[in-house]
């Protein structure tokens, strides 16, 4: 966070909820289906105190309306139960993560989602702290982009430099590009792949 009250920041704490929210809005572009089932953050527990305190009445769960009462909150729940904050929290309170529980896709399928959160990233937390993606789902697409975008340069740049020597050694254009074609066959049977 950039503010000095850390995840206890209401306003990043709001950004939090928002974000949850958001991810759970997501459908699959192709079948509308819910993508993510599940989130779960340090605003829940925040909501679900504040609900606690009140005698467990539906209407007050939610977050605070001042920057006092979330401090609070989050300092009670910090001395009645410092295991459970802390599988949501660093011991400092200066960091924080959001889970949401997705269910399994192709891993190729998970770009639109990081982007429609990325998208909300910007929207709801904006400046108010550094986020970064973290767990399977965008470790997975991180990696197979990468292979990806890996396999095309290197593909790319054989074709080329294939390409080149054969206009070089045969000194015909149109020799070269008969002879590129068995040399094009296995990439674009690879790439296809």
């Amino acid at each position: 966070p950039t503010s000095d009250k850390g995840i206890k920041d209401l306003a990043l704490l709001k950004g939090i909820d928002q974000l949850a929210q958001h991810g759970l809005a997501y459908r699959d572009p192709v079948t509308g289906e819910r993508i993510v089932t599940h989130a779960i953050g340090v605003h829940d527990v925040v909501k679900e105190t504040r609900r606690a305190l009140r005698g467990g009445q539906q209407e007050f769960y939610g977050l605070p309306g001042t920057q006092i009462e979330a401090n609070n909150l989050v300092f009670l729940f910090e001395n009645q139960s410092p295991s459970e904050l802390r599988r949501l929290a660093t011991t400092d309170l200066e960091m924080t993560h959001l889970t949401y529980r997705i269910k399994w896709i192709d891993a190729t399928q998970y770009g639109a989602l990081l982007h429609h959160l990325r998208e909300g990233i910007d929207s709801f937390i904006g400046p108010l702290a550094e986020v970064r993606g973290t767990g399977f789902a965008y470790l997975s697409h991180q990696i197979v982009q990468t292979l990806l975008d890996d396999l095309i340069v290197s593909f790319g740049t054989a074709f080329l430099m294939v390409s080149m020597l054969m206009l070089l050694l045969l000194r015909s254009k149109k020799l070269a590009l008969i002879a590129m074609v068995p040399n094009l066959l296995p990439i674009i049977m690879v790439l296809g792949y």
